[in-house]
């Protein structure tokens, strides 16, 4: 499931299912967990086993030298299926 609160935006607040969503996102809050990464570090993150989610890399990137720039490179790591 993908979720941003964004996508709540003009949505009826009192609607059942969007005071479900209300509640989740209150919760993924309350259990968020920040790390702020230095040049180098690599994060590797399961999603099967934990909500992950991620910032703005910071304005003005564009001004900033190329080699000083914050990149965010992700890979998606499957297991082959089992060829038949």
């Amino acid at each position: 499931m993908r979720f941003t609160a964004k996508m709540l935006a003009g949505a009826d607040p009192d609607d059942p299912y969007i005071k479900a969503v209300w509640a989740l996102e209150r919760e993924l809050v309350l259990g968020q967990r920040k790390f702020l990464l230095g040049r180098g570090d690599l994060l590797i993150v399961n999603q099967h086993l934990c909500c992950h989610g991620r910032e703005a890399l910071g304005e003005g990137q564009e001004d900033v030298p190329e080699d000083e720039r914050w990149l965010l490179l992700q890979i998606f790591l499957r297991r082959a299926e089992a060829v038949a």
